[in-house]
């Protein structure tokens, strides 16, 4: 199944994929006003009101999500300032600079005689935009150059799975699911074992809110240990209670409820998944002579894309 599953083409996605920006002004009105106008692009707009704060976003928990920066050229660089300062816009310019927060940038002034002036001071190198135009090319603009982001295209590329792990397993499951898409291709020993890690990570939160929704799917046993605590996950119980406790010796029937297929191809892959990140991990501690690469993190990223398919339609269905 493709992480779109053929619902929307890219082109589609592009125009309504919704995206987070931040509007740095101390004028509340114009923040109200101006957050209706965006939620017609598809852009939910965040509203902050000195430099500092801006920068506390952006170096949070949140600003992976930023993906456009409105500021207006008169504001506080801090909540002690007690007037605004003309030297704002410069210092926030250097510190998205020094910062490397690579985001879409403009620059918002309301009067005419200061529009003329920032627009030659950043003729070539920042947007300005008047505050009394019609903010409309201005979000299209900050919508196609978001679009550019190399973060959007990840999301947007595998909207369903992102959507799927956001909601299920919250914003630092995407953050993890997102290093590993983007880093996939490095080939450095540390980066691999890295993804290798990040790959067993998000199966065992799989793992731990299926039992949390359900747990004669995932039975305790397998996820705590007797005094109630979390532990290493038993995988080889779990595969082996999901296949139905199959018999593949003697009877070759199962000894309990089937939640999958024995050998199907979802449990082949919560299998590869599980086994070559646990092993290869292992491999690149012990620097073994045959170690994992960039081509086995590909393979069981893109299996385990489709555990989180799998993930969803059981998690769905204990819910109902």
């Amino acid at each position: 199944m493709g992480a779109n599953d053929g619902k929307l083409g890219l082109a589609d996605l592009y125009k309504i994929y919704p995206l987070t920006m931040l509007l740095v002004d101390d004028d509340e009105s114009y923040f109200e006003s101006l957050f209706r106008d965006a939620q017609r692009h598809h852009i939910f707009l965040k509203h902050v009101k000195t430099g500092e704060e801006l920068m506390q976003v952006l170096e949070g928990s949140e600003g992976q999500a930023v993906s456009g920066i409105m500021m207006d050229v008169v504001c506080n660089i801090s909540k002690s300032q007690n007037t605004p300062k003309n030297n704002f816009i410069q210092w926030a310019l250097d510190h998205l600079t020094k910062g490397n927060h690579q985001i879409p940038t403009v620059v918002l002034t309301a009067e005419p005689e200061e529009f003329k002036k920032y627009k030659e001071i950043y003729d070539g190198t920042r947007t300005v935009f008047s505050k009394s135009a019609s903010p409309n090319d201005m979000f299209q603009m900050l919508r196609e150059e978001a679009m550019k982001m190399e973060d959007n295209k990840i999301f947007i590329k595998y909207s369903e799975i992102f959507n799927i792990v956001e909601r299920r397993l919250g914003k630092d499951g995407k953050a993890e699911l997102l290093g590993l898409l983007k880093n996939m291709d490095k080939d450095e020993p540390h980066a691999v074992k890295g993804n290798l890690s990040c790959c067993r990570t998000l199966l065992e939160k799989m793992i731990y809110a299926l039992h949390d929704v359900d747990n004669q799917m995932i039975p305790k046993e397998y996820v705590f240990d007797p005094s109630g605590r979390r532990h290493v996950i038993d995988f080889s119980g779990i595969q082996h209670h999901l296949r139905g406790r199959y018999d593949n010796n003697t009877t070759k029937k199962n000894q309990g409820t089937e939640y999958i297929k024995f050998q199907s191809t979802i449990d082949r892959f919560i299998e590869l998944v599980y086994r070559v990140s646990s092993e290869g991990i292992h491999a690149i501690k012990e620097n073994a002579s045959i170690k994992p690469n960039k081509y086995a993190v590909q393979a069981i990223a893109f299996a385990l894309l489709d555990v989180v398919l799998w993930f969803e339609k059981n998690f769905e269905a204990a819910n109902q």
